[in-house]
């Protein structure tokens, strides 16, 4: 061997022990094996889909091991979703997709900074071709969101949990007019006092988002700085007055949205266009094959409103026995068990169940149904109760309605007097937006009769003229 041979050799071993190293280093466990992965934790339609993705990968190139990455992201197993990331990348250039999603990940595994330089390579990546090329779908809000402004928020985001303010607000600026990235400005702004650029940037924000109660609760804690007493109190009417969420973790949003494309979330979100479509049938037949092989809170549900749909109460609360074993019945699942044994004759036991969504949950729904099932006077209770329910949720959506007064009951009880408070405060809230002074008043002066410790009315009756 000649000494410039031998120099090569050197050079190449020296590499190859590098490459084994990254590989030991970032690549474990090997995702085609399903290494360290509960298979009980998951139900067998996602596991079968991890590992027939395993396989392709094992045999296929960069894209496989994308998608096996991209699966294993949205059922939450991150180490793995980043090995299988890493894996598609080995002797192969770096995409858009892969570079995002490993940002995504980084992001879940609290690795910030890494997420960060993740992402910046990602938009780099991006810039170089046409950015409009590069969308991400967001199925939860049925559009399509631009990567680069998406991106400088999940940058912002990252910034904020460094306790880097400054260079957060930056980012959320180079994602310009994103709503959730504006949001996250005002709220910087607010705490470092600069109000006046707050109230700006928010009213600009409202003006694109006027339902989004969380941008009022900041707009009146600007003006409430800036001593602007009037606009402080007309935002905090609005908090009242709107329900919009704002999402701010959109990394969590797209990974959840993204679910629907695997395994169980696939499935679930097929049987759930089947009931959309009026093919309760189709859609039964699914979930039973799913529930049969492996039960899952989110298939009984599924299971019993699809059943109710097709008319079979019987089987409804069969799919909801399991829950009621579980301890895992919510308020709308106790007011589907009281539809289903309503409608097998047993009335007593609906009524039972409806009651106790009550306790859990109370809405107009389940008094209305009470009301019709009930004796003149319990009826009467609970289609006055229903009324009032209806009438605060039909406050709050449309700024347009006005409220009616509630209805008489005689000595109520403690609960039922709360109901009544809230329904007499809407109604004097609605007349002081009106000006009706004086009837605003009566009304507070009702609401307060029936909830002496009233926190909202005592505020807002100091407000009048």
């Amino acid at each position: 061997m000649t000494r410039l041979q031998g120099v090569l050799v050197a050079v190449l071993l020296t590499e190859l022990a590098g490459v084994t190293w990254l590989i030991g280093r970032e690549v474990q466990p090997v995702p085609p094996a399903l290494a360290g992965i509960d298979r009980e934790s998951l139900h067998p339609a996602t596991w079968r889909e991890m590992a027939r993705l395993g396989e392709r990968a094992a045999e296929g190139g960069p894209e496989d091991w994308q998608k096996l990455a991209e699966c294993y992201a949205v059922a939450g197993f991150f180490r793995e979703a980043l090995a299988s990331c890493r894996l598609g990348r080995l002797g192969e250039p770096a995409t858009f997709r892969s570079l995002y999603w490993e940002g995504l990940i980084l992001d879940r595994l609290g690795r910030s900074r890494a997420a960060n330089q993740m992402f910046l390579r990602a938009l780099k990546q991006a810039d170089s071709r046409k950015q409009a090329e590069y969308t991400i779908a967001v199925n939860a809000f049925e559009s399509l969101v631009v990567a680069g402004p998406l991106i400088w928020h999940h940058i912002g985001r990252n910034q904020q949990r460094l306790e880097n303010p400054e260079a957060a607000e930056r980012s959320f600026e180079k994602a310009g007019k994103l709503n959730v990235a504006r949001y996250e400005r005002v709220r910087l702004m607010v705490r470092s006092q600069r109000i006046s650029q707050a109230i700006k940037l928010s009213d600009e924000l409202l003006k694109d988002e006027p339902e989004s109660y969380q941008t009022h609760q900041w707009r009146a804690r600007a003006a409430t700085v800036a001593g602007d007493v009037q606009a402080s109190r007309r935002h905090e009417d609005l908090v009242e007055r709107t329900d919009k969420l704002l999402p701010t973790d959109m990394v969590v949003e797209i990974l959840l949205a993204e679910a629907k494309r695997f395994g169980l979330g696939f499935e679930l979100a097929q049987a759930q266009r089947l009931l959309e479509q009026r093919r309760p049938g189709a859609a039964i037949d699914r979930l039973n094959r799913l529930i049969e092989e492996a039960w899952r809170p989110e298939i009984a549900r599924l299971l019993a409103q699809a059943n109710l749909i097709a008319d079979r109460p019987r089987e409804a609360s069969r799919a909801l026995q399991r829950l009621h074993r579980e301890g895992s019945l919510g308020p709308l699942d106790w007011l589907m068990t009281g539809d289903a044994l309503l409608a097998v004759g047993q009335q007593d036991e609906a009524i039972a169940a409806w009651q106790t969504s009550l306790a859990l949950r109370p809405i107009g729904e389940t008094h209305r149904r009470l009301a019709d099932i009930s004796g003149d006077d319990v009826a009467r209770r609970h289609s006055v109760l229903a009324d009032i329910y209806d009438e605060i949720a039909t406050f709050r959506r449309d700024r347009s309605h006005v409220p009616r007064e509630p209805g008489r009951l005689d000595n109520p009880e403690p609960d039922e007097a709360h109901v009544l408070a809230m329904g007499w405060f809407c109604v004097a809230e609605d007349h002081r937006f009106r000006g009706n002074t004086d009837k605003a008043r009566q009304a507070y002066a009702l609401c307060l009769e029936f909830d002496p410790g009233h926190g909202r009315a005592l505020q807002r009756r100091k407000w009048l003229p």
